[in-house]
This record gives C-alpha cells, sequence and structure tokens, in this order.
C-alpha cells in the first residue's frame, strides 16, 4: 500500500500474518530539490510486530507553518489499517 505523506514524502507499507504477530514494514521515501538537478532521496525503513490493539505512527520532517504528516498503522483484530493522520502544525 502506497500512502502520500505530502507533495515530497510517501510511504510504502506491507505487511504478513506470523504465528508471533503481524509483521508490517513501512519505507519511506523524503525528495529533496524535487524536479532538479540537485534531486536527492531520504530513504528510511521501520518495521514492527504488531499484536491486537497496538499502533505505530510514522512522521516526516515538515516545513515550518505547513501540518507534519503523520502515517498510522494498527491492527485492528486480524487486519492492518494505514491512515495519514493530523499531526501537529
Amino acid at each position: 500500500m502506497t500512502t502520500e505523506l505530502g507533495p515530497n514524502a510517501s510511504a510504502v507499507t506491507y505487511w504478513v500474518s506470523e504465528p508471533d504477530g503481524w509483521h508490517v514494514v513501512t519505507t519511506v521515501d523524503t525528495v529533496i530539490g524535487q524536479n532538479g538537478d540537485a534531486e536527492k532521496h531520504a530513504v528510511v525503513r521501520f518495521s514492527s510486530v504488531l499484536l491486537p490493539g497496538q499502533s505505530q505512527l510514522i512522521s516526516v520532517p515538515f516545513a515550518i507553518g505547513e501540518r507534519q504528516p503523520v502515517l498510522r498503522i494498527r491492527r485492528l483484530g486480524d487486519r492492518i489499517e494505514v491512515a495519514q493522520v493530523g499531526g501537529s502544525a
């Protein structure tokens, strides 16, 4: 699943059910200097095992005056929900 976290960041999340819980992996790509000769990418990977009722929040840097992009990944019973939620301004 791909989630846009703003004009310069996106996250790809996938998950697999294992005996010890749902293994969730999220890779976030933040682009600096987009569409220019000096375009650079900052890529980070988050991995966790979620049990029922657990959640994980992932946020990315943001410019002053903008709203911080926050990705919430949570386990609801036997499924995983991925949603962008409001962060601080």
